[in-house]
């Protein structure tokens, strides 16, 4: 039995005059900067599968208008991400992406590193499916000053 497909229109109310636009695949989280905001969308349905439909786009707010608008995709061709975290991982200055993919039989937890031009570099951190969540966390290194 085929699964019925996932509603995949988006109503933003709150961010646009547009009452909804036409994403292409299940929303599955967002994050929201200032005058952006990157919406995670799984792929086709919730279901496994390890196609690599499932993307990060980037809707951005331009000017003085009320909502966001969308943009361009930011991070494409993700296997079924099923969570998604987002902070400056080396220290660049630049917010970069970790994308927990799991798909049916593959998936990954993978870094991509922003490149602080609009695009990201993938860096896999392990290779098989079974993430589910991820969390950064700064760690301080203390210096103490001997008198």
């Amino acid at each position: 039995m085929t699964p019925k497909p996932v509603a995949k229109w988006f109503t933003l109310p709150v961010f646009t005059r547009k009452p909804r636009f036409w994403l292409g695949a299940t929303p599955i989280g967002f994050y929201e900067k200032s005058d952006t905001l990157f919406l995670t969308t799984i792929g086709n349905g919730v279901f496994p599968t390890d196609n690599a439909h499932g993307a990060v786009h980037r809707l951005v707010r331009r000017g003085l208008t009320q909502g966001y608008q969308p943009g361009a995709t930011a991070i494409a061709n993700l296997r079924r991400p099923v969570f998604v975290a987002y902070g400056d991982l080396n220290k660049d200055g630049h917010e970069d992406v970790v994308a927990c993919e799991f798909g049916n039989e593959t998936g990954q937890l993978a870094w991509f590193e922003n490149s602080g031009r609009g695009s990201y570099q993938k860096r896999i951190l392990n290779e098989r499916p079974g993430a589910i969540s991820a969390v950064m966390k700064v760690l301080f290194t203390w210096k103490i000053k001997e008198s």
